[in-house]
């Protein structure tokens, strides 16, 4: 399985030393095989399939990582993933793209195409370029799961909540807004507009919108109890800059503790169980409405205006 021109270095060697490509499949082999029970009875298949992998230039440790957990899918022949590349390749898929389709579709490597080629062909019509698509669905494969219909309602009803423009960047960066309840998109909008008043396009640089409810009130609340962050004013005025939204919810918990809150991971951590704790009884965001929305607001703007 390897290359004609790996093949022939190896041959006309001195020192007979193997080409960079042999090597690579001896590795990824002798780590998959770690996770692979009765190892010995599937060897050459594995082999042969790492072999084709690599050949196609797919990354080493791409394979490790994917293929560790997807054992079943170790023994499939090769010529059963050589058409499914081919079929991915022809659907819009980019070579990168070929085995993480293969491991978060594995009905492609069966050959059942329905449920892909028909959410393909929807979200064509809504408007969504082929590459668009493909990585739309990479990162949200449980959109093979929802019904057309469903998936052009939903588009329809986020239609509701930003301009057509903003719906596809939305999408784009969060595609998990197809499948989510729209009252919990309504409550996280409004949390991040009536409660923290960030403004309209500091929103559209933040993909806040894929996280719970519990993470913006938790990175909200953190700052502002410690005194990094300042509402503004109904005239958009703070009493001092505030951090990025995007430095604010897209960030890892040791970046926004040390860094943008400027406390300690574990304070934050410490926090974060608060909040959990506040959202179970009751007392947190998730028990809060529309109204309660405008008026822990309304308070901060008298605040802001009284100092």
């Amino acid at each position: 399985m390897l290359s004609k021109q790996c093949s022939k270095t190896y041959s006309t060697s001195a020192q007979k030393s193997p080409c960079p490509e042999e090597e690579a499949v001896k590795d990824v082999v002798h780590h998959l095989a770690k996770f692979t029970s009765d190892f010995s009875s599937v060897e050459n298949e594995v082999t042969d399939l790492v072999s084709f992998l690599i050949q196609r230039k797919v990354n080493p440790e791409q394979i490790k990582y994917l293929l560790s957990s997807q054992t079943k899918l170790l023994i499939k022949p090769v010529d059963i993933w050589s058409k499914a590349f081919t079929t991915l390749k022809d659907l819009g898929f980019h070579s990168d793209q070929l085995l993480p389709a293969v491991v978060k579709i594995p009905t492609v490597i069966e050959g059942k195409l329905q449920k892909l080629l028909l959410t393909m062909d929807t979200l064509r019509a809504i408007g969504f370029r082929e590459k668009q698509i493909s990585m739309m669905i990479l990162s949200h494969p449980a959109l093979l799961n929802q019904p057309s219909k469903k998936l052009i309602q939903q588009y329809s009803k986020l239609l509701q909540l930003f301009t057509k423009t903003g719906v596809v960047h939305t999408l784009l960066r969060t595609p998990a807004l197809f499948t989510e309840p729209m009252d919990l998109i309504k409550n996280k909008l409004l949390y991040v507009q009536d409660v923290m008043r960030v403004d309209k396009e500091s929103m559209t640089k933040s993909r806040f919108l894929r996280y719970d409810l519990l993470h913006l009130y938790s990175r909200h609340q953190f700052l502002l109890r410690a005194g990094r962050y300042s509402t503004p004013n109904k005239h958009g005025e703070t009493r001092f800059p505030n951090p990025s939204l995007k430095d604010i919810m897209d960030t890892s918990d040791r970046y926004f503790a040390l860094k943008v809150a400027q406390l300690t991971l574990d304070e934050y951590r410490t926090f974060v169980e608060m909040c959990t704790m506040e959202m179970k009884y009751g007392k947190g965001v998730e028990s809060l409405d529309d109204d309660s929305f405008s008026d822990e607001a309304d308070d901060d703007y008298d605040d802001v205006n009284e100092k």
